[in-house]
């Protein structure tokens, strides 16, 4: 008997939050902290910070608005009279204490309960607030605080949908109860699915005696109950201490079934006795919750309390109830006690009876040992578990992969049917139990092994694995340690590789004496002999004795791949020697191998071929050919005196690889493997290729296991870290960088003389990654620069690869392809050989699309790559048309007269580099990222856009489309989200312009300054194709560009945009107006500078904006003016927009809405 494993942190001692309609759930490590300090952020917004009430009841005076309306929210999303439970359930004091005039602790003991009220009451104190869509937008802002609370997400949304479409004639100066009708008459269907209280009180009684009593009646028929749903609902009103049915019930329950209850419920109050009926409720309660129904029976109370609840608050809405006879602590005791983990303690009688009991043998179905090929050690286990049938089976096979460790614990289990023990082994493996909280880990273990005594073999896979996790790995070893003392029917096989015995010994040395070892070793030439006659009769087919015999001593010596080694050795090459041996037979003849079908060598890797000779054909690379040739010459002078008996000393092999994406490492470090394979360096000289994430883990002690794991898979091959500064880049506390690097650094010594580790990436940084850790410097001894590639080598690789497809570029394509490398430029983001693999096959495409438009193209035009299949850009990508020239575009714009001369300046030293590089002269590529500051509605992302497309039409950007951001698409929610949005905000702006607005907001917060460092090192990285343009206020801009020592020099550019004049801005109207088809009056627009004149200009003045929010409003006004009922406009009047149109202040032109609300 256990509980269903969602309900499982009820008998923890976890930090949880259960909603009895959502079930328990475990809070995640530093949210609630996360949410407090979103709950901060929210008050001291400028639009917040001043709307403030000392009438709150609860809060500490000045009490801040919004913080009012959220206390409520969070109350409504409980649901109406919910239950609730749980040590962090208390959400009120969790998240507002430090608000509250008495605060209270939030923790509460475990078995604690309570029950919500859930009211809905949208803007009770924003009401307050200076206009309608003010308190609007903080109220949805505020529901944003809430985000990641799992158990409230469902109705968090259908708020969030409920605000986002709001009631369109709410009037917030209306009395409380009027808006709040409003708002129930606007919710949609699927918004009252979610939230049914929005149904009203009726409705709400409705949907809860539909819950109701379909559960009771489930239960009723699980754990017998005497009590009818009628007589259920008689006990459920009289509980609730009212005298009288409510004749809202009978909306509810309909004619007959009210009548009912009515007849009933005054004989049935006078001898209702409530603390009999709460003890009978409790015990058929708990009768159930043994038969499995704990999910019915708590929904059972939840739908009882919210009844009850709903029955006293009508006519109104349901309220916190008063819950003296629902029996919901007691059952939450009860479900502890039944379930909470416990000792089992085994009477000796049971044992001597059961050891005296008759059996019925079975004929044994398998002899022990039988098909365990080489291994003496683990067939004695197998036949001391089949002689001794009253002794639990407690065995520890050690050894490595593919020596039978998992068909022997398979042979244990057919054995232990003898037993009646039939049911299939339970397989656990360490990475069941990898990342899992303590309580989580241990006690699965506990519920599996108690669930297997007696009945099923409990096989851990991986044992050793599960002693290094430094999270749970010592508590479980522990559980499991006592369930082996406890449970005297518990079998259990541990599997571990060779050495896992002493790292459990280790951890729980008493673990080991409860456990019998039987060590696996590699097979002799005899034993892969047996292996390979196996292997062979499994595919229908038989050898020879001397073709088993060259079989046997070529496994023998065959390197192993990963985990592909000794007997899964033989299942491969039986695979290739079969497939041979079958091209020969005849159809229906027997399979026989020869000696001659045996190879002379056996490649587990799959890689043939002279690694020289491949070497040789790269591309270029002239100099890092050269190094590698020295370090095989190197090994293959060692092996040289090795073989002669001369002493030796093995160096250390491991390499720094450094330059830009797409030189060729990867594929050069693949061909070293080769090499040293071949000299005996290696075992089985295959490449591990990983990142940064593939060795840190998101917790302390997790890193380390990642590590080991990969340098496992690694052993007898090359590790290549790609990116591998990265493990030494972050600044944050929490990063588990250099735990990666220390794990790896012991690792590469342990390992010395059967792995290579290669770290790669760009030059400046590897130096850095160097002196990272002290160890570094000494096991990296040699540094090989790979040099990007010249404009001949780029366009002999892209012959190369597209000659893979059968096509060959003529002279018209290779001139366009040279000229569009001669104007690129050289960042670290130049992807080299893997930017020619991606020109190659959208090249492919192009002719493919060319081609299509031809009815019998030629063999030479197949085969051909003409001008136009090359792209217009080296990326590939569509270049954003504009329609007419911007640079006319640029000086056609009102004002602006500075920053129009500094773009022509920055266009014309585009130019002139461009020309140096016709004259083959060399061009610097300057930094070309710029700062722009100003007011807001001053152009700057008009500019920016503009700005996008001069630099694609001069080949320096290949697309010119601006992607606009601001701090919420660059931050993430949790430390460590916000680089990879940095990422692919940035990938998106690749061969354009990244616009930041607001650039100044990623100041001051350990997530902001997460996304400038990111940013900063990607900013560097693609410089070549990207450019990135920061925007905010000039004084807020100066804070930021000091904020971080890298951003200085990387907006080298700074672009002021003023504020305009009142004539520019009287222009700016008037340009407006006639791209929207109306003529201005000529009493217009001394009137508009007249406004302006008594306006003020504060660092928000809007400028370019201002005057599209007030021509909006002049339109609104002249539609006003012309439809009066005594008007009659002609055609010319309609078009025309007056003085009088115009607002008596611009300060109501800011706030219109336009013409559409």
């Amino acid at each position: 008997m256990r509980l269903p494993e969602h309900l499982e942190l009820l008998v923890t001692d976890e930090p949880y939050f259960d909603l009895y309609a959502h079930g328990p759930w475990r809070i995640p490590d530093g949210l609630y902290d996360e949410i407090r300090a979103r709950i901060d952020k929210l008050i001291t917004d400028p639009r917040a910070s001043e709307l403030t009430t000392d009438a709150h009841p609860l809060l500490s005076s000045p009490a801040n608005l919004v913080l009012g309306d959220l206390t409520l929210v969070v109350d409504f999303l409980y649901g109406g009279s919910a239950l609730y439970s749980g040590s962090h359930s208390l959400l009120y004091y969790q998240f507002f204490n430090r608000y509250l005039r008495e605060p209270e602790d939030p923790v509460r003991p475990a078995g604690s309960w309570g029950v919500a009220t859930g009211a809905f009451r949208p803007l009770e104190w924003l009401e307050e607030a200076p206009d309608k869509e003010l308190a609007l937008a903080l109220a949805r802002e505020s529901l944003d605080v809430l985000e990641g609370l799992e158990p409230f997400e469902r109705r968090r949304q259908a708020l969030i949908r409920l605000y986002d479409d709001p009631p369109p004639d709410l009037d917030i100066d209306a009395p409380l109860e009027d808006q709040r009708r409003t708002w129930l008459a606007h919710a949609s269907d699927g918004i009252v699915a979610d939230l049914p209280e929005l149904a009203g009180p009726i409705g709400y009684l409705e949907w809860i005696v539909g819950g109701l009593l379909p559960v009771h009646e489930r239960l009723a028929a699980t754990a017998r109950n005497d009590e009818s749903v009628p007589e259920l609902l008689v006990h459920l009103v009289a509980q609730a201490g009212l005298e009288h049915v409510p004749a809202e019930l009978g909306v509810v329950l309909g004619e007959d079934r009210y009548g009912d209850l009515l007849e009933r419920f005054d004989a049935g109050r006078q001898s209702f006795n409530a603390d009999t009926w709460y003890n009978r409720t409790r015990s058929w309660l708990s009768r159930a919750l043994v038969a499995g129904e704990a999910d019915a029976c708590r929904g059972w109370l939840d739908m009882a309390a919210r009844f009850t609840g709903a029955l006293q608050g009508l006519p109104h809405d349901a309220r916190s109830p008063e819950l003296d006879w629902i029996p919901v602590a007691a059952f939450q005791t009860d479900l502890r006690r039944l379930f909470t983990p416990r000792r089992a303690i085994v009477n000796p009688l049971a044992a001597d009876v059961a050891r005296a009991a008759p059996r019925t043998r079975r004929s044994r179905a398998v002899e022990p040992g039988a098909g365990i090929v080489g291994q003496p050690e683990v067939t004695a286990a197998l036949q001391r578990i089949a002689a001794d049938q009253g002794r639990p089976v407690r065995l520890m096979i050690v050894g490595p992969d593919g020596t039978g460790k998992r068909d022997a614990a398979q042979q244990i289990a057919q054995l232990l049917e003898e037993r009646l023990i039939s049911s299939p082994p339970l397989w656990l493996s360490a990475d069941f139990f990898a990342g899992k909280d303590i309580a989580a880990a241990t006690l699965h273990l506990y519920n599996d092994a108690r669930d297997s005594a007696g009945s099923r073999l409990l096989v851990i896979d991986g044992l050793d694995e599960l002693a290094r996790d430094p999270r749970g790995g010592e508590a479980v070893l522990e559980e499991l340690h006592r369930a082996l003392d406890v449970q005297d029917t518990l079998h259990v096989v541990a599997l571990c590789e060779p050495g896992g015995d002493e790292r459990v010994r280790e951890v729980n040395p008493a673990l080991m004496l409860r456990l019998e070892v039987a060590r696996t070793r590699p097979f002799t030439a005899e034993g892969h002999a047996e292996l390979f006659a196996r292997a062979l009769r499994d595919r229908g087919a038989r050898a020879h004795k001397h073709a088993l015999t060259a079989a046997g001593k070529l496994l023998a010596t065959a390197p192993a791949v990963r985990n592909l080694r000794n007997a899964r050795l033989a299942h491969l090459l039986a695979e290739q020697v079969v497939e041979t041996v079958r091209e020969r037979t005849e159809p229906g003849s027997e399979l026989v191998v020869k000696r001659a079908d045996i190879p002379a060598t056996f490649d587990v890797a799959g890689a043939p071929g002279d690694p020289m000779a491949d070497l040789s054909a790269l591309t270029g690379l002239h100099t890092v050919k050269q190094e590698i040739e020295l370090v095989v010459a190197a090994a293959r002078a060692e092996k040289l005196r090795r073989d002669a008996g001369l002493a030796t000393v093995s160096p250390s092999r491991h390499l720094i690889f450094t330059g830009n994406p797409g030189t060729g490492k990867t594929e050069v470090a693949r061909l070293l493997a080769r090499f040293y394979k071949g000299l005996g360096v290696l075992s089985s000289g295959h490449l591990v290729e990983v990142s940064r994430s593939h060795l840190v883990g998101q917790y302390l002690g997790e890193t380390a296991a990642k590590t080991r794991a990969v340098v496992r898979r690694a052993v007898g091959g090359v590790l290549f870290i790609d990116e591998a500064y990265a493990l030494a880049q972050s600044d944050l506390d929490e990063d588990y960088g250099a735990e990666a690097i220390a794990e790896l650094v012991k690792l590469m010594e342990d390992h010395r003389d059967d792995l290579v580790v290669i770290a790669a990436g760009y030059d400046k940084e590897m130096r850095r990654f160097i002196t990272a850790n002290p160890g570094l410097a000494s096991r990296f001894p040699t540094t090989i620069r790979f040099p990007d590639y010249t404009d001949a080598e780029l366009i002999e690789i892209f012959a190369s690869m597209t000659a893979k497809t059968g096509l060959a570029p003529d002279d018209a394509a290779r001139a366009k392809l040279s000229d569009l490398l001669r104007r690129a430029p050289r960042g670290r983001a130049f992807g080299n050989a893997r930017l020619m693999r991606n020109l190659a096959e959208r090249a492919t495409a192009l002719q493919a699309r060319r081609l299509s438009a031809v009815k019998k193209p030629s063999e030479a035009e197949l085969t051909t790559l003409a001008a136009p299949d090359i792209p217009d850009s080296l990326t590939g990508a569509i270049r954003t048309a504009v329609p007419t020239d911007p640079i006319t575009t640029l000086d056609a714009l009102v004002g602006l007269r500075e920053i129009k001369a500094e773009v022509h300046r920055l266009v014309a030293e585009a130019r002139t580099a461009e020309l140096r590089r016709t004259a083959g002269q060399p061009a610097v590529s300057p930094t070309r990222h710029m700062v722009f500051t100003g007011a807001p509605g001053t152009a700057k992302t008009t500019v920016a856009r503009l700005i996008a497309a001069v630099y694609a039409d001069l080949g320096l950007l290949s697309s010119g489309h601006l992607v606009e951001v601001g701090r919420a698409d660059l931050v993430g929610p949790y430390l460590g989200q916000t680089a990879p949005k940095v990422q692919a905000v940035v990938e998106q702006a690749i061969g354009g312009v990244l616009f930041i607005d607001e650039a100044y907001s990623l100041m001051g917060d350990a997530y902001g300054q997460e996304a400038v460092a990111t940013l900063v090192k990607l900013m560097e990285e693609y410089r070549g194709d990207l450019l990135v343009i920061a925007a905010g206020y000039e004084r807020e801009m100066a804070a930021f560009l000091s904020a971080n020592p890298g951003l200085e020099s990387r907006f080298p550019k700074r672009l002021r945009f003023p504020d305009y004049s009142d004539a520019e801005l009287v222009e700016i109207f008037s340009h407006l107006a006639t791209s929207e088809g109306f003529t201005l009056a000529p009493d217009l627009p001394p009137a508009l500078r007249a406004l302006l004149r008594t306006t003020s200009r504060g660092p928000t003045f809007g400028n370019g904006r201002l005057m599209r929010n007030l021509l909006d409003t002049t339109i609104a006004t002249q539609a006003q003016r012309l439809t009066r009922p005594d008007t009659n406009p002609t055609p010319d009047e309609v078009m025309t927009l007056t003085a009088e149109d115009l607002p008596r202040t611009l300060d109501k032109a800011t706030r219109s809405p336009g013409h559409y609300l």
